[in-house]
C-alpha cells in the first residue's frame, strides 16, 4: 500500500477496532471458510437477535466532535496530546493502549518525540497503519524505533463485503498483523492464521452502537475519567467523528 496519509489522520475506526478485538479475545473465529449464500444473509438477522454483550475488557476512548471542541482545535491532533492520553491510561492502569491513529509522516520533533516517549513509558502499544511494505512499515520512523518501546504496528484495513459491509477480519495484509490479532496476542491469547480461513474470520460482534464502554477523549486529557472505567482494560482510541469518514457500516 503506498498511498499517503497526512499526519496523524486515523485508522480505520475505533469503536471498529474494538469490536473486532473483542471478537478475537472471544474466540469469534469458529465461522471460517465460505459458507453458503443463504447462510450468509441469515448471519445478520442471527446478529441482531442476539442480546448485547458488553465486553468485561475493553473500553474505546472516542474522538469525538465534542473532543474537537473542548480542545479547541481540528484534525490532526498534535502528537503531544496524544501522548498526553497515553500517559493518562497509563496512570489508570489500562492494561494494554490500542491506538487506531497513523503515525506514519513526521511532524514537529518535540512531538514526535513526546509521543514515541510516552508509548515507552506505557510499555509499548498497538499502533494503527495502512502503509504497509511486505510486512514493515514507517510508523514513527519504522519498525526498529518501534522495537524500542516495546510497541507493534498492525494493519487497519478491512475486507468490504457484499453490500458495503465489513463483516469479517484478516489475519494479516500484506504480511503484517491486523489490529485484532496483534492486540489479542499483547493480551496473551493465541490466534492462529488458520482459523482465518481464505475470506478472514466471521465478526461476531459484541452488539449495536453503545455496547462497547465509551469515554471521551477530551475528557481523558483533562482528568474527568473515572479510573476504574479504564483499569484491566484495553483502551482503544480512535476518532469517532464521521466528518474523517471513519464510521463503516458492520
Amino acid at each position: 500500500m503506498s498511498a499517503k496519509r497526512a499526519p496523524g489522520r486515523p485508522g480505520r475506526g475505533a469503536l471498529r477496532a474494538a469490536g473486532l478485538f473483542a471478537a478475537a479475545v472471544a474466540v469469534a473465529l469458529q465461522l471460517t471458510g465460505a459458507l453458503a449464500a443463504p447462510e450468509q444473509e441469515t448471519i445478520g438477522v442471527r446478529t441482531r437477535m442476539q442480546r448485547p454483550r458488553p465486553p468485561r475488557d475493553v473500553v474505546v476512548v472516542a474522538i469525538d466532535e465534542a473532543s474537537f471542541q473542548a480542545l479547541r482545535h481540528s484534525w490532526p491532533l498534535p502528537r503531544s496530546r496524544h501522548a498526553r492520553a497515553i500517559d493518562r491510561l497509563r496512570a489508570a492502569g489500562a492494561r494494554d493502549i490500542v491506538y487506531d491513529v497513523q503515525f506514519t509522516e513526521p511532524t514537529r520533533p518535540a512531538e514526535d518525540l513526546a509521543l514515541f516517549r510516552a508509548i515507552g513509558r506505557a510499555h509499548g502499544a498497538v499502533l494503527a497503519t495502512t502503509e504497509i511494505d511486505h510486512g514493515r512499515t514507517a510508523v514513527l520512523g519504522g519498525d526498529d524505533n518501534l522495537a524500542r518501546v516495546g510497541a507493534v504496528a498492525a494493519a487497519s484495513a478491512l475486507p468490504v463485503g457484499s453490500g458495503g459491509v465489513i463483516d469479517r477480519v484478516p489475519f494479516a495484509v500484506d504480511g503484517l498483523p491486523s489490529i485484532a490479532v496483534a492486540a489479542a496476542r499483547r493480551a496473551g491469547r493465541t490466534v492462529r492464521r488458520g482459523a482465518f480461513g481464505g475470506g478472514g474470520a466471521w465478526i461476531r460482534y459484541a452488539g449495536p452502537p453503545g455496547t462497547v464502554p465509551t469515554v471521551r477523549f477530551s475528557d481523558l486529557l483533562a482528568g474527568h475519567v473515572d479510573p476504574a472505567l479504564l483499569r484491566g482494560r484495553i483502551a482503544v482510541v480512535g476518532a469517532t467523528v464521521p466528518s474523517l469518514q471513519d464510521v463503516h457500516a458492520t
